[in-house]
């Protein structure tokens, strides 16, 4: 068994199968806690209480990485670094319509149909979103879209804060969410080690 350690994103816990198979690989698996992105101050801060399984496996499994969804200027350029990318949006775009565990990674149910071909291209950054969400329901198809977006690159990017700050690799199961890590961290030349 390696030594190397890891953090599993983008979800707070994983698949049984996943889990042995990257207790195979590494010494430890981290997880992060559930959070919910601030994007406004009417946004609630994450309740932790029973919101998350204890996972054990032979003291292998570390769990509690927590964020608390406000967004700093390192993050918030990051993200915007992101959507403005049209790459990394075309990967968001193709996974919320095509493939249905990421579209169910976002929160809800949503129907791909909503989605149409306009938001891939639409401009965006946080400051854009943040606005939006503040104007109209969170109903409405393009703020769902603005913060699912936003949401997504947060998540990634805490990942990689976290993996740097505790020299973790980054691990995932889900093929949109790698894609998406892969091509932010290659325009970031950031060598994260990633699979």
């Amino acid at each position: 068994m390696a030594e190397l350690e890891a953090i599993y994103y983008p979800f707070s816990r994983c698949e049984e199968s996943t889990r042995r198979r990257l207790l195979s690989r590494y010494a430890r698996i981290h997880f992060r806690e559930p959070f919910e992105l601030r994007l406004t101050p009417l946004d609630q801060a994450p309740t932790l209480d029973g919101a998350v399984e204890t996972l054990q496996a032979e003291d292998r499994i570390v769990r509690g990485h927590r964020f608390d969804g406000r967004l700093d200027a390192v993050l918030k350029k990051r993200i915007d670094a992101d959507l403005a990318d049209p790459v990394w949006r075309r990967i968001f775009h193709n996974g919320l319509v095509l493939d249905d565990r990421f579209r169910r990674s976002l929160g809800r149910p949503l129907n791909p149909a909503l989605f149409s071909d306009l938001f891939k291209d639409q401009a965006l950054d946080v400051d854009y979103v943040t606005g939006l969400l503040w104007g109209v329901s969170p109903e409405n198809t393009m703020a769902a879209y603005g913060r699912m977006v936003v949401t997504t690159s947060a998540s990634l990017w805490h990942i990689a804060r976290l993996a740097h700050e505790h020299r973790l690799a980054a691990v995932t199961d889900s093929r949109v969410h790698h894609a998406l890590f892969d091509r932010a961290l290659a325009r970031e030349k950031d060598a994260l080690r990633h699979a």
